[in-house]
């Protein structure tokens, strides 16, 4: 079994790799955002587009995670950040239409899992200060997403949308051979159907919370870009309010994480919830661009708080089943989560967005009284 100091390199190596996975990732998704908007695409495309890579990467997650369970991931993370070169070429030889968008966003779904999923799962069967571990790790994408933006609007400004994907290839291409020496702790197998039917209680909450984390986020958030070019965003401000957003998310994981071990994940998650309800119904409400950012950076700050709690929660379960679960629980509240994406810019287009964002407010209460039960 690993040592502590180990352990602690291990977690310091695997956010290197969330951390240029999401970078390169964040630097080119504004482009395809406002591309979409800018050629007056349905805003339910819109919603496809920034939620698709969810649905994808719960679908590879679940074999994923079912592999995980039984296996070293070292050699699978590797797999995952060689393989981003595919999508990454894609968007450099291909015109930017709807339908590459989403299709190229989609492959990276599928591919951002072998590190960000297995990051958590190998931090879950190793670590012995679980809460700290995963708030450093759920800190370095949203680090990332800081820098990606701006990063991306630099090159694109500089040299072209294209140099920007051959940079984003070179990246994860030089960095793969690191996640080969990862050492790991692998458990013994079980029979996974057997282990769910022992543990059906603890299953079905959990599975219960992921689905209504999914629906809630997945309803409003995909759709602070539409409200903030109504405002008179340009891409430039967009990639700048992403940011910004970001440079929020990263503080919220790592500060939720740290309290997650100190004061308990219920209360973490309960301060989550209730703020971030305040500010999701703030959001329609935002007369310019930069009120919208705060309110939106706010509702991802505390999101953030409810987000940890529930992976912290996921150490709840056996070791042998924890990616087994993780994986069959995305599959369900992802996929659904794509539903009510696309159903909310459906809502946005006939009614408004005040509607959607009064629904998304509603699914935070009741999983504040499904947390109470």
């Amino acid at each position: 079994m690993p040592s502590a100091n180990q352990n602690r390199k291990t977690v310091y190596m695997l956010s290197l790799l969330s951390f240029i996975t999401w970078f390169t990732y964040t630097s080119i998704t504004p482009t395809l955002a406002v591309h979409m908007l800018d050629e007056n695409s349905p805003t339910w495309m819109l919603g496809i587009l920034v939620t698709i890579a969810g649905l994808t990467g719960k679908m590879i997650g679940a074999p994923l995670g079912i592999i995980g369970d039984r296996t070293s991931l070292g050699k699978l993370i590797s797999i995952g950040m060689i393989l981003r070169i595919i999508p990454f070429g894609l968007l450099a030889a291909f015109a930017l239409t709807p339908f590459v968008s989403i299709a190229t966003v989609a492959i990276f779904g599928l591919l951002n899992p072998f590190v960000i999923m297995l990051g958590y799962l190998w931090i879950s069967r190793n670590s012995d200060a679980r809460g700290a571990d995963i708030g450093t790790f759920s800190a370095a994408p949203w680090a990332a997403a800081i820098f990606g933006p701006l990063f991306g609007m630099y090159i694109i400004s500089n040299f072209g949308f294209r140099w920007l994907c051959i940079i984003g290839a070179v990246l994860s291409l030089l960095l793969f051979p690191l996640s080969l020496g990862i050492s790991d702790k692998v458990p013994k197998k079980v029979h996974v159907v057997s282990m769910f039917k022992e543990h059906r209680t603890f299953v079905a909450f959990y599975i219960i919370i992921a689905i209504l984390v999914d629906a809630t986020v997945f309803i409003y958030a995909p759709y602070w870009m539409y409200i903030g070019h109504n405002l008179g965003a340009d891409e430039s401000m967009i990639r700048m309010g992403s940011s910004f957003v970001s440079l929020m998310v990263a503080l919220s994981t790592k500060l939720s994480g740290n309290l997650c071990d100190s004061i308990g994940r219920y209360k973490v998650t309960y301060a989550g919830y209730v703020l971030m309800a305040i500010m999701v119904l703030l959001m329609p409400f935002a007369w310019s661009f930069t009120i919208l950012v705060t309110f939106y950076s706010l509702a991802k700050f505390s999101e953030c708080f409810a987000e940890t709690g529930i992976s912290v929660l996921l150490s709840d379960a056996p070791d042998e089943m924890r990616g087994s679960l993780s994986a069959a629980t995305g599959w369900i509240s992802a996929g659904l989560g794509v539903v009510f994406a696309a159903l909310s810019g459906m809502m946005i287009d006939r009614y408004g967005i005040l509607p959607s964002y009064i629904t998304s407010a509603s699914l935070i209460m009741v999983m504040i009284l499904t947390f109470a039960v």
